[in-house]
């Protein structure tokens, strides 16, 4: 580390202390030519400054700069703000810096003008803006936009009829079936039924101000949706049996770094019965934690999450004893635990040499995305049916949880399932005919009536 070569920006020794901190870990886990472009654009953008009153629009200025060469490419421009934005997030992890990262883009909810009537138009904007998942919004404006093709008309004169039509039409693709148009599955129906439904349901509740002063519904007629009925789906994946999970874990490798990883992290899913995005955590996200029972204590570990359908709140839930230490051990064999900071993610890419040596890992968690490829490669390697995905890990916990004995209202819980009815799907499988628990219940009530 003494070959660094750290400039000297700051005054201000705290400063300077976290601008070599953060140089010192860039070293660890990116190329010298990666680390020589972010000391220099630091240099550049800082020298001068002070880095806590620097606002976005300076950020901006300086990532569009002109270069030696001229206008910076769209590549220049990225890397500049990619090298800023983690060094303020180092700064903020670092308790230097107390406020939002001036260098990280604001995060608006794109909204397509679909209506030219602004009451509409507005109503639109307030509908996508209060959906709580990005990826429903990005969903919903899709269906909505393909929808409401004509900006001159309000989508209270869209009737019935043509609500059906969408829905169940078919439409071309550039990636499936040639560029000829895919009849749509059950799913796809749904869903484009629940988008339009939404908004018009959300167009229902939403006030204007009519000709006479006061507040009105915006839409005042029985939405277009009324009367059109979901379809019946079948599941969307295979569920797996417990051959299954066997046959995948005995494929990923116990003795390298992207083997123990990927083994701890879908033992924590399978555990912790989490959606995909929901466990990509970061270090701080786990904290110990004291749980009382019927009156008695108990110490123990908890993590934090954003539920689907909770709201951008933190929701809480125990991380078992045979969890943590499964995530204790990975790190430790992967040599991070001495040194992983509260922001740093659990699960994470690793950086593997030609000849097969680690060099180094990154900060942010893994993404969703990068989470179902890995697990697909695995299930192919097992042999796995090509439908199984990592939602089956959800599914499987809940039908555990079933044969150890827990009541459907605690499964429903620990699943963070909004009704039974839901719970019922992950376990309808598991239910056969005719009553099984008649004989048990007999045998309970008997004796309270005096029969045998």
């Amino acid at each position: 580390m003494d070959n660094l070569n750290i400039p000297t920006i700051f005054t201000d020794e705290a400063w300077q202390q976290c601008l070599e901190s953060f140089l010192i870990d860039l070293a660890r886990w990116e190329s010298l030519p990666k680390l020589i472009d972010a000391r220099t654009i630091l240099r550049q953008f800082l020298l001068g400054r002070d880095p806590a009153t620097i606002s976005r629009e300076t950020i901006d200025l300086f990532c569009a700069s002109e270069t030696v060469h001229g206008q910076p490419s769209h590549h220049t421009t990225s890397r500049r703000r990619a090298i800023i934005i983690s060094f303020y997030d180092h700064a903020r992890a670092s308790g230097i810096y107390q406020g939002d990262n001036p260098a990280a883009p604001i995060v608006k909810p794109k909204v397509p003008h679909l209506f030219n009537n602004p009451d509409w138009q507005a109503c639109l904007v307030a509908f996508v803006e209060q959906l709580r998942s990005p990826e429903t919004r990005t969903s919903y404006t899709n269906t909505l936009a393909r929808f409401f093709r004509d900006p001159e008309r309000t989508p209270d004169l869209y009737t019935r009829a043509e609500v059906e039509t969408f829905i169940r039409s078919a439409q071309s693709s550039q990636k499936h079936n040639a560029g000829q148009p895919v009849k749509p599955s059950a799913q796809t129906i749904n869903a484009r039924r629940a988008a339009v439904a939404s908004f018009l349901g959300y167009a229902l509740d939403y006030q204007v101000v009519g000709d006479d002063g006061r507040l009105h519904p915006l839409l005042q007629t029985p939405p277009a949706t009324k009367g059109i009925k979901s379809e019946v789906t079948g599941p969307a994946h295979r569920l797996l049996t417990e051959k299954d999970v066997q046959r995948l874990f005995s494929v990923i490798p116990s003795m390298d770094a992207r083997g123990i990883r990927d083994r701890t992290m879908f033992f924590c899913y399978l555990m912790l019965g989490k959606r995909n995005r929901e466990l990509r955590l970061r270090w701080e996200d786990i904290q110990p934690y004291t749980f009382v029972e019927n009156g008695v204590s108990r110490e123990g570990y908890r993590f934090r999450y954003f539920a689907k359908g909770k709201g951008q709140n933190w929701q809480y839930a125990e991380m078992p004893e045979p969890v943590y230490s499964q995530i204790i051990w990975y790190l430790t064999a992967t040599d991070r635990l001495d040194t992983i900071k509260p922001t740093d993610g659990i699960f994470v890419q690793h950086y593997i040499a030609p000849d097969g040596r680690p060099v180094g890992f990154a900060k942010k968690p893994l993404s969703s995305k990068a989470i179902r490829e890995i697990f697909k490669k695995w299930a192919r390697a097992a042999g796995l049916d090509e439908s199984a995905c990592i939602h089956a890990f959800r599914h499987f916990n809940a039908q555990m949880r079933y044969k150890c004995g827990q009541g459907l209202l605690e499964i429903a819980d620990a699943m963070d399932h909004s009704t039974i009815a839901t719970t019922h799907v992950y376990l309808q499988s598991l239910i056969t005919g005719g009553d099984p628990g008649a004989a048990l219940l007999a045998a309970r009530i008997g004796p309270l009536v005096g029969t045998m």
